[in-house]
């Protein structure tokens, strides 16, 4: 995979050939989507376990964009954030915060040159 970086969209029809080429190039791959969006509960805590966040994680905002812009307990840091049907919830407070971390941690590793991708997924 390139050293991309940056929120893109795509749509849901390529999802798993996306996903895919990221397990095969050995990305950590988070997937979230649906209702899971507006419940911020359920979205750190997805990302926790799929990124492995040391117990320390305190299960708020600032404490994901923190995990996000480490990542030093993982073996590779390559990640990347597959996001699916967001559209319905797209003006969700929720939602709208996890894309402003997302874009954050995305631009901190831009600067580190190392990529933290994040692919919408839109319905066709």
């Amino acid at each position: 995979m390139d050293k991309l970086n940056y929120i893109m969209s795509k749509s849901t029809t390529q999802y798993e050939k996306i996903k895919t080429e990221y397990v095969r190039s050995n990305y950590n791959v988070v997937e979230v989507g649906g209702a899971t969006l507006g419940r911020k509960e359920e979205l750190l805590d997805t990302f926790a376990k799929v990124l492995q966040f040391p117990s320390y994680f305190g299960r708020n905002w600032d404490a994901l964009r923190d995990m996000l812009t480490d990542l030093s307990w993982l073996e590779s840091r390559e990640t990347a954030v597959l996001v699916k049907q967001y559209e319905p919830l797209q003006h969700d407070p929720a939602y709208r915060t996890l894309l402003d971390v997302l874009n954050e941690a995305a631009g901190y590793w831009k600067e580190h040159n190392l990529p933290f991708d994040v692919v919408l997924f839109k319905d066709s």
